[in-house]
C-alpha cells in the first residue's frame, strides 16, 4: 500500500475516533471506499440541518405562543435560541470539514478500508 493511501486511512481512522461521524457506534465502521464515506457524512449533515430547521420552527411557535399569551416562556425560548445558534455553527463546521474531505479524497481509487482496525 502506498504512503498516500496509508495517510488517508489513518486520517479516516482518526475521523471516526473523533466522533465527527459514527457517534454512538459501538462497533467499528466500514466503508467500501472514500465515496461511501463522503456520502454517509453528507447524509449526516443533511439530517442535522433538517433537525435544526424543525427545532427553529418549533422554537418560533413557542415564542409566538408566549407572546400571544403573555406567558413567561421567553426565557426558555432565549435559551433554545442560544443552543440552536451553537448547533448551526457546528453544522457549518461539519460542512467545511466535508468540503476538505472531498478535496483530500478526490480521485482516490475505490480501495476498501476497514476503520474498525486500530
Amino acid at each position: 500500500m502506498n504512503r498516500e493511501l496509508q495517510n488517508r486511512i489513518i486520517a479516516m481512522q482518526n475521523l471516526v475516533r473523533s466522533s465527527v461521524i459514527g457517534r454512538g457506534q459501538r462497533s467499528g465502521l466500514f466503508f467500501s471506499n472514500a465515496d461511501e464515506f463522503i456520502a454517509v457524512f453528507s447524509d449526516s449533515i443533511r439530517d442535522q440541518k433538517e433537525r435544526l430547521i424543525e427545532a427553529k420552527r418549533r422554537n418560533d411557535e413557542v415564542r409566538n405562543e408566549g407572546i400571544s399569551r403573555g406567558t413567561g416562556a421567553m426565557s426558555s425560548v432565549k435559551y433554545a435560541d442560544e443552543k440552536l445558534a451553537k448547533q448551526a455553527e457546528r453544522i457549518e463546521t461539519l460542512q467545511a470539514f466535508l468540503v476538505e474531505q472531498k478535496k483530500i479524497f478526490a480521485g482516490q481509487d475505490a480501495v476498501p478500508f476497514d476503520l474498525s482496525k486500530k
